[in-house]
C-alpha cells in the first residue's frame, strides 16, 4: 500500500522500563539538552538532534543530506572502535539528526565524536567529492526501486511546488553527481551550530555525572543566537484528480490527500492526540468508523489506510490509501470515501464509539511496560512542536484529555474547503 508521509508524525512506539521524565540538562552551550535515566539499560544511547533540514538549504536540492554524510564522515573519521558500536544520521525537511549507541564506558567518546560533528570538516576533497557515488546509491534503493515514487513527487509539487515545503531531501541524480563541495562547507557551517542542537541521552548513569559531562564537552561559551523559523505554509484550495499509469504497478490504487486550515495557530501534541483517536475511529469497524461501510457491507475497498497529520501550523491532512474490491471501479472507491466520510462528519461520532476508542487507546498504552524508551524516542516529537518533552504520565493524562467535541470539530474541518490531490494508480499496460 503506498503510502505519501509528507510530515513526520507521532508514531506508537516500542517501548523499555520504568516511566521516567525527560530531565533537562543544564550549563551547557546547546539549544537544548535532555536525560531520560533507565535502571534497566546496560548501554548509553544519545542523539544529537539540529532543528535544521533540506527546507533550511539555500543551496542545490538535496544537498543538507550531503552535508550530513560529511558532518559524519568527519566525527567518526576512520576509527569505527568497537564493532558492537552503533551509529546512524538522517536527514528531513526539518530535521537533521546523529545518532550513536555505545557501553558505559564509551559514553565519553560518543560525546566527543557528536561534538565533532560542528568542526569544520578535515576530510580530503578526493573523499567529500566520492561521497556523492554513496548518495546516488541509496538515491537508487530508495527512489528507483520504489515503483510509486512518481505519485511522491507528483502529489509534493502539487502541493508545495515553489515554495522549501516542496524540496526533495534526496535531491535529484543530475544535482548530487554535481554537489559543490565548497557550498556544503558554507551550509555546514550554517546549520550545525550548537544554538540549533538539542542532545537526548538515555541511560543508567547517575543524572549529575551525565550532566557535568555534557557541560564539559559542549560548554555554554559555544552558544549563539539562531532562528529555526520558515515561511508560513500557505494552502489554497483546489481539487485535481489524474491518473498515474506505472511500470511496474500490479493492481489499481487509490490515492486521496487532503489539506484543510483549521483556524488553529500552531501544531500541537494535544492536537496529535485527538488526530491518533479519529483516526482510529475512523479505520475502525464500529458506528462512526469506515471500515464497515467500505469493506464488510458494500465490498467497495478490498483494504485501505487512514491518515491525519498536522502537516504545519494551522492546517490538518487527511490521507486515503486503498486498493478497490473485484469489479469496483476507483472513481467508484473515491465517491464512497468522500461521501462516507461526509456522512459521519455530519452526523458526529457517537459517544459510545468515542468512549470504547479512547479507553482502548489508554488500556494499549497504560498496559507498557517499557516506557522509558518512548520517553526517549517521542523527545524529537515534541522538539519539533517546539514543546518541552513529556513524562509517560504526562502523556497518559493528556491522552485522557481528548473529549468527543474536540474529535468532531476536527472532522468537520477535514470535510470542508481544502486542496485535495487525487491519484488514480493504474498498472501501465
Amino acid at each position: 500500500m503506498l503510502r505519501v508521509f509528507l510530515v513526520v508524525v507521532m508514531g506508537l512506539i516500542a517501548f523499555a522500563a520504568q516511566a521516567q521524565s525527560p530531565t533537562k540538562l543544564t550549563g551547557n552551550g546547546l539549544k537544548g539538552a535532555y536525560y531520560v535515566y533507565n535502571a534497566d539499560r546496560d548501554r548509553m544511547v544519545a542523539q544529537l538532534i539540529f532543528n535544521q533540514g533540506e527546507a533550511h538549504n539555500p543551496y542545490a536540492e538535496g544537498l543538507a543530506h550531503y552535508v550530513e554524510h560529511l558532518a559524519w564522515l568527519n566525527a567518526l573519521g576512520l576509527e569505527h572502535g568497537d564493532p558492537s558500536r552503533h551509529s546512524n544520521a538522517s536527514t528531513t525537511l526539518t530535521q537533521t539528526t546523529y545518532w550513536l549507541n555505545g557501553e558505559q564506558s564509551e559514553f565519553v567518546d560518543m560525546l566527543q565524536k557528536l561534538h565533532r560533528v560542528f568542526m569544520p570538516f578535515e576530510i580530503e576533497r578526493k573523499f567529500m567529492a566520492q561521497e556523492r557515488d554513496i548518495i546516488m546509491r541509496e538515491y537508487d534503493y530508495r527512489v528507483r526501486e520504489n515503483t510509486q515514487y512518481p505519485v511522491y513527487i507528483d502529489m509534493n509539487s502539487a502541493f508545495f511546488g515553489g515554495t522549501v515545503y516542496g524540496r526533495d531531501v534526496l535531491g535529484l541524480p543530475e544535482d548530487i553527481k554535481q554537489f559543490s563541495i565548497d557550498d556544503a562547507i558554507k551550509l555546514h557551517g550554517l546549520s550545525h551550530r550548537p544554538a540549533h542542537a538539542t542532545l537526548v541521552i538515555m541511560g543508567n548513569l547517575p543524572v549529575a555525572a551525565v550532566r557535568e559531562l555534557v557541560a564539559a564537552e559542549f560548554p555554554s561559551d559555544q552558544a549563539q543566537q539562531a532562528g529555526d523559523e520558515l515561511a508560513p505554509l500557505n494552502i489554497t484550495s483546489a481539487r485535481n484528480i489524474k491518473t498515474m499509469p506505472l511500470e511496474d504497478q500490479t493492481e489499481e490504487e487509490l490515492v486521496f490527500q487532503k489539506f484543510v486550515a483549521n483556524g488553529l495557530p500552531k501544531a500541537t501534541s494535544q492536537l496529535g492526540l485527538e488526530l491518533m483517536i479519529l483516526e482510529d475511529i475512523l479505520e475502525s469497524t464500529r458506528e462512526g468508523g469506515m471500515a464497515k461501510a467500505l469493506r464488510y457491507d458494500d465490498f467497495i475497498a478490498r483494504d485501505f489506510d487512514i491518515d491525519l497529520n498536522q502537516p504545519n501550523d494551522g492546517y490538518f491532512s487527511i490521507s486515503f490509501y486503498a486498493s478497490p474490491d473485484r469489479g469496483v471501479d476507483l472513481e467508484h472507491l473515491l465517491q464512497a470515501f468522500e461521501e462516507n466520510l461526509e456522512e459521519i462528519a455530519t452526523k458526529g461520532i457517537p459517544q459510545e464509539t468515542f468512549d470504547k476508542l479512547l479507553k482502548r487507546a489508554q488500556d494499549e498504552f497504560g498496559a507498557s511496560i517499557k516506557r522509558s524508551d518512548a520517553v526517549y524516542s517521542d523527545v524529537p516529537y515534541y522538539l519539533s512542536l517546539e514543546e518541552e518533552p513529556q513524562s509517560y504520565d504526562e502523556f497518559l493524562e493528556n491522552l485522557g484529555k481528548v473529549t468527543r467535541e474536540q474529535i468532531n470539530t476536527h472532522l468537520l474541518k477535514l470535510v470542508g474547503d481544502g486542496h485535495a490531490e487525487i491519484r488514480f494508480v493504474v498498472p501501465k499496460s
